[in-house]
């Protein structure tokens, strides 16, 4: 899917949204190794023409699985187990050609929150400050949504992570923000920087101008005590002649392992790694991927031809 960043009416990627057939949900059986298409039997072969899914979630204590669309923002509710469509909570219009986020939270049947954004996900920090995202309350199994907001990042969300009684639900934006969500309020709590504050900067060596870190995923301690990222910078190198294209992008940087401490809301880097543990030019995502001895799991990529599994072991 190519139009995740889908905004503004007429813009490229919202155009392609409009004319993609539609949005598919696959099952994948591991014993059979099969993959099967669910959306066969929907009108078109799809459940959503001209749009796609950028979140799934399970329904907390259920067999619904949640399907959030992009660019509308409509929310499906699907029984996995009789095969059929529960619900569909339509988006919000008057924001549609906002940033969607790319998280659905679902705390129950009755209570799922879905954000939209005013800030470029990988903008620079120089394009200045956007006003307030929007965060808005679904009940998928009632197939309704509260016309009333809060407020959120401009930046959207790009992780999140859920303790195991259900009741701490974390969140970060792709600027490195973390937030809690407590669905017995529906409020959100903002936490502080999922990295040392003091490097939410622009910053330079002798090769590189480096943007502020960006976060793609977290991922919450076995003890619950840690939220857990390793963010990514854009660079540029910087070259003598304005006009060299190195000037303008010299890829991307991991900046480091990190983890926050939910006792202090303080953020501390634990690790650095060399280009030859993690390839420059590389996205790190994915989250709440964790094992039974503690150690957690990270996706990087390139968006093209490379691809690898990150394990960390924390001590």
């Amino acid at each position: 899917m190519g139009f995740h960043d889908a905004i503004n009416l007429g813009s490229e990627q919202m155009v392609e949204a409009q004319n993609t057939r539609g949005a598919h949900l696959l099952s994948y059986d591991p014993a059979t190794d099969r993959l099967e298409d669910l959306s066969a039997d929907q009108p078109g072969g799809v459940f959503f023409k001209g749009q796609g899914f950028i979140a799934l979630n399970a329904v907390p204590g259920t067999n619904y699985l949640g399907a959030l669309t992009v660019p509308n923002g409509d929310l499906l509710l699907y029984d996995t187990d009789s095969r059929k469509v529960v619900t569909v909570v339509k988006g919000v219009p008057e924001e549609l050609g906002n940033y969607l986020g790319r998280d659905l939270t679902v705390a129950s049947a009755d209570k799922a929150y879905v954000s939209y954004h005013t800030a470029n996900p990988r903008g620079a920090a120089a394009a200045g400050p956007k006003p307030a995202g929007r965060m808005f309350l679904y009940n998928p199994i009632a197939g309704t949504r509260s016309d009333a907001s809060t407020a959120c990042d401009s930046a959207t969300w790009n992780g999140q992570a859920v303790t195991r009684d259900g009741k701490g639900i974390y969140l970060v934006s792709q600027t490195g923000v973390l937030y809690r969500i407590h669905p017995e309020t529906d409020s959100l709590e903002k936490l502080g920087s999922a990295y040392p504050e003091s490097d939410r900067r622009v910053w330079r060596d002798e090769q590189y101008e480096y943007a502020e870190p960006r976060v793609f995923g977290i991922v919450l301690s076995a003890d619950e005590k840690f939220i857990y990222c390793v963010p990514t910078q854009q660079r540029r190198s910087i070259a003598a002649d304005p006009n060299d294209p190195r000037s303008r992008f010299g890829g991307l940087a991991c900046y480091g392992f990190c983890a926050f401490d939910l006792e202090t809301n303080t953020a501390t880097r634990l690790a650095q790694f060399g280009e030859e543990q993690i390839p420059d030019g590389s996205w790190i995502t994915g989250s709440a991927t964790r094992d039974s001895r503690g150690r957690v799991y990270f996706v990087t990529h390139d968006m093209g031809s490379y691809c690898a599994l990150l394990k960390f072991a924390v001590e």
